[in-house]
């Protein structure tokens, strides 16, 4: 699928910066990495320590936005319709064939998440941070997969 113009410049204007992408995929990463330490300690340890469930907290928030970032990165260098809420950015990306319709369906609920991390934090179930740190962080690592894919076929389109 093709949506540049000759001049290898995205519709509205925005070249698709690989390495801005790149950049919030290696971050990505790195979150993901110390949420899985964090995932791997007993539940215990976790929730009776705010130096646990404070880090996991604020690097799944960063871990999420790692994720819109690159969507929105994404979606602007692709001239896509701009969506209007963060909830519609996976489904846009899928809808181009960015990442699959399986993987924006797993992270459906990302946005709602992100909106609890950031602005209705007092009510957080730190369980539920816990159990996405132990169980659900493939997740994230598939949409980069899926990411890095869709560059590789990009730059040969």
């Amino acid at each position: 699928m093709t949506v540049c113009c000759s001049s290898g410049r995205a519709r509205d204007g925005l070249a698709l910066d690989k390495g801005v992408i790149a950049a919030r995929l290696a971050a990505l990463e790195q979150y993901l990495r110390l949420l899985d330490e964090l995932g791997s300690l007993d539940f215990n340890s976790y929730v009776s320590d705010p130096r646990n469930y404070g880090a996991a907290e604020r690097f799944l928030h960063l871990a999420i936005e790692c994720i819109f970032d690159v969507g929105a990165h994404i979606i602007a260098s692709l001239g896509l319709e701009r969506p209007n809420r963060y909830a519609d950015i996976l489904p846009c990306l899928a809808r181009a064939g960015v990442i699959g319709e399986g993987t924006a369906s797993r992270l459906d609920s990302l946005a709602g998440f992100r909106n609890v991390l950031v602005h209705d934090y007092v009510r957080l179930d730190r369980n539920r941070v816990y159990e996405f740190a132990r169980n659900r962080l493939d997740e994230l690592r598939g949409f980069a997969r899926e990411v890095a894919e869709f560059l590789g076929r990009y730059a040969d389109a």
